[in-house]
């Protein structure tokens, strides 16, 4: 300027104090922000959380995302059901299955692609586990290869060890979880793991697939208390026996009273 005086310097030059006290400058870490996997991570849970704030506000997506889940089957259903879970923020995902990916397979169950089939030794649940890491680096996807015991199929003498150690795996699997979902394509295959998650008293859901029908039924978990408090002995509502059956040469035992009147 013009003035041809000298100008005061400023009396604040960017600095900061601390947490030592003393001027330094701020520094501040941004490598989270610049992670593909961090910002994917934080999309899928702005989603969830957009679902509650415009559909359902009394949603609970910490609740639901910290499920851990067992899949009993990795074929068609067992691959939709995975992918799901993925998109409601779920992690924790363990698929068991014994059998290989074949050419039929990757049309109709979305974790496979014709690469796993040529050879025909990629095992359906690894191979599926990795597809849900590769889709979601976040999720935390495991496979495992066994055999489910099933009533009605013959073990020889020499597979007794191995059906055994198969039965106790399992069981140490459901323990591990909180909810197993039965998506074999057999009645007898989804047994065992039934019986499991009862005794375990884990949140079991069975989902089936016809070629015109389909069938989803929840169950292994006893009833909520105040239920079961309401109910009395073989699970009754209260105010009812129940009938024991009649012993040899024995009269029959009377019928049950009739449900009381709702009017």
């Amino acid at each position: 300027g013009g003035g041809g005086g000298t100008a005061a310097p400023p009396s604040a030059v960017g600095w900061e104090k601390n947490s030592s006290g003393r001027p330094g400058a701020r520094l501040m870490d941004l490598s989270a922000q610049m992670d593909p996997a961090a910002t994917a991570a934080a999309a899928v849970d702005l989603n969830i959380r957009l679902m509650r704030w415009r559909l359902m506000p009394a949603l609970e997506p910490e609740k639901v995302a910290a499920q851990r889940c067992l899949l009993i089957g990795a074929g068609t259903l067992g691959c939709a059901v995975a992918r799901c879970l993925l998109g409601w923020g779920v992690k924790a995902i363990t698929l068991v299955d014994s059998g290989n990916v074949s050419y039929s397979n990757p049309v109709r169950q979305s974790l496979f692609a014709h690469k796993d089939c040529i050879g025909g030794k990629t095992k359906k649940a690894p191979a599926a586990a990795e597809e849900l890491r590769r889709i979601f680096p976040g999720a935390e996807a495991r496979g495992v290869v066994m055999g489910i015991p099933m009533p009605g199929h013959p073990v020889g003498a020499a597979e007794v060890d191995g059906v055994r150690a198969d039965a106790e795996a399992l069981d140490e699997l459901v323990q591990q979880h909180d909810i197993v979902f039965l998506l074999t394509d057999t009645r007898e295959s989804r047994w065992l793991p039934t019986l499991l998650a009862a005794a375990r008293r884990k949140l079991a859901v069975t989902a089936a697939l016809g070629f015109d029908t389909f069938l989803v039924m929840r169950h292994g978990l006893p009833p909520p208390t105040e239920e079961a408090a309401a109910l009395g002995a073989g699970g009754l509502p209260a105010g009812y026996e129940q009938a024991a059956p009649a012993e040899a040469g024995g009269p029959p035992p009377p019928p049950p009273p009739p449900p009381p009147s709702r009017t």
